[in-house]
């Protein structure tokens, strides 16, 4: 029996900060977003992965993913709602979820991994990105891999309080609509299931 169930959030940039410390690579946070989304992309279809750094915040990062092994343990799958990424500017914050999840062990035996991750566009220029970031994924080798063990269900959540501080009322209105019609037609064309989760 289940009451409700239990969404994660999380800010991208606190993941990419974490990864660049996992990777020790200074120039993480400044690098391109596509080169950032190509080497997690590689990182995720290798066998080996880097050595957790001693650091808190990546260790406070990583115990999240932790949690959410156990609450699957303990009180079943469907106790955890999706991991929602705020202020998802690219593929690569999609990708670095799935990175830390691996990292983390949150991993089925069957090697994938036993979450579903939400991008929350939230600002008008990132509700007109959602088109090329889909994009971006479902043509990725990792992220397909993930997604078809999901059941080719991808979960997007559209932002209201910063769309309209962004562009106003009657702006965000018509970004919010238009990016759901043409986030559908991606997530169709690539035989996806796009489901929407409105941020109100």
């Amino acid at each position: 029996f289940h009451l409700a169930t239990l969404d994660i959030r999380q800010d991208s940039l606190v993941h990419r900060e974490v990864i660049a410390q996992i990777l020790g690579e200074d120039s993480w946070m400044e690098m391109d977003a596509e080169l950032r989304a190509d080497r997690l992309s590689q990182l995720l279809l290798s066998e080996s992965l880097p050595e957790l750094p001693d650091d808190q915040g990546v260790t406070k990062t990583i115990e999240v993913f932790h949690s959410i092994a156990w609450g699957q343990e303990h009180f079943g799958r469907r106790a955890l709602g999706p991991y929602i990424i705020s202020m998802t500017q690219g593929a690569d914050d999609v990708l670095s979820v799935l990175f830390l999840a691996r990292m983390a062990g949150l991993v089925n035996a069957d090697g994938s991994i036993p979450l579903d991750i939400a991008p929350l566009l939230e600002t008008v220029d990132d509700l007109k990105q959602g088109e090329a970031i889909l994009e971006r994924l479902f043509t990725d080798k990792a992220y397909k891999t993930h997604l078809a063990q999901r059941g080719n269900r991808q979960i997007i959540m559209v932002g209201y309080s910063d769309s309209n501080k962004d562009g106003g009322l009657v702006s965000a209105r018509w970004a919010l609509a238009t990016a759901q019609t043409q986030l559908a037609d991606v997530a169709r064309k690539h035989s996806v299931e796009p489901g929407f989760f409105h941020g109100r």
